[in-house]
């Protein structure tokens, strides 16, 4: 015999949702049934249970706070993102000026005399780069060889995320093609 069907009548009896007619069918199969007996003593126990203790919510103003937390995170997020776009605009902007500036003072010393001098700054530009990719090389052996290897992998990793924020804050501070009356959606 199948006590699924009474499970499910117990089920919607406690729910007070059981038609007449069932219930009476289900309370003779009680008067019956040892096994289903113990379940439906043990489900209204369960049942006062519940209906007894009260519903612990949040305390007040929980969401409240938590809202809060949310909007000042993005906040912060956001001036992050501000700084990081107008530190590495200054410093494009600043290499570009630099770039400009010297394609002036030379055009302005009629150019040929300035070039045997631009030469000269490129090849002292050359050796001091060497010297620092050498010393980055060495730097870079001795830290590897130490037992510090995650230290600079930790530092790695950092500095990709950096750059790679930099890249995403580029990304969404780039001015949108087509404005609200285009019709377009970006």
């Amino acid at each position: 015999m199948t006590h699924e069907r009474y499970q499910l009548w117990m089920s919607l009896a406690l729910d007070g949702e059981l038609p007449p007619d069932k219930e009476r069918e289900l309370r003779q199969h009680l008067a019956e049934c040892a096994e289903c007996r113990a379940l439906w003593r043990a489900w209204m126990s369960l049942d006062e249970r519940f209906r007894e203790e009260p519903v612990v919510g949040p305390a007040p103003g929980f969401v409240a706070r938590v809202n809060a937390r949310l909007d000042a995170r993005r906040r912060q997020r956001q001036v992050l993102g501000g700084l990081v776009v107008v530190a590495g605009s200054a410093v494009a902007w600043s290499a570009l000026l630099t770039l400009l500036g010297l394609g002036v003072v030379w055009w302005l010393a009629g150019g040929s005399a300035l070039v045997p001098q631009v030469a000269h700054l490129a090849s002292s530009l050359g050796a001091i780069l060497r010297v620092l990719f050498r010393t980055a090389l060495v730097v870079w052996e001795s830290l590897v060889a130490a037992p510090t290897q995650s230290l600079v992998l930790g530092y790695a990793v950092i500095v990709l995320g950096l750059a790679i924020l930099w890249a995403s804050a580029l990304g969404r501070w780039r001015p949108r093609r087509g404005g609200a009356n285009s019709g377009q959606h970006t």
